[in-house]
């Protein structure tokens, strides 16, 4: 039999996207509705991110593809709103980033 090649399920917090998305009604990026909460330290196996309200910013649908897609004036306007309006964030990500939250979201989101 060959091996199983799916991608594994991601285990997510409810609660912590519930929270996210009622803090943030409005997309961070655009200000239309808020429809899906971004890891802003993101999941997945090389990755540190952790389904904490610190870890979530709520964004619209068509926001969190570009963020996906590296679309570079909506990475700045994500990491301009959690440097200015998240310490929240900013302490999570100092917690989980010995390497320096500023490093991580210039090289991640400009």
């Amino acid at each position: 039999m060959p091996p199983d090649f799916k991608k594994p399920k991601r285990t997510v917090d409810p609660a912590a996207l519930k929270q996210a998305l009622l803090r943030e009604q409005s997309c961070v990026a655009c200000g239309y509705g808020s429809q899906d909460a971004h890891h802003v330290l993101f999941k997945g196996r090389t990755a540190q991110g952790d389904d904490v309200s610190a870890n979530l910013v709520g964004l619209c649908r068509p926001c969190h593809h570009k963020v996906h897609q590296g679309n570079p004036l909506v990475l700045t306007v994500v990491a301009e709103y959690v440097r200015a309006s998240r310490p929240d964030t900013m302490e999570y990500l100092d917690w989980k980033l010995p390497q320096g939250t500023e490093e991580f979201l210039g090289r991640r989101y400009g």
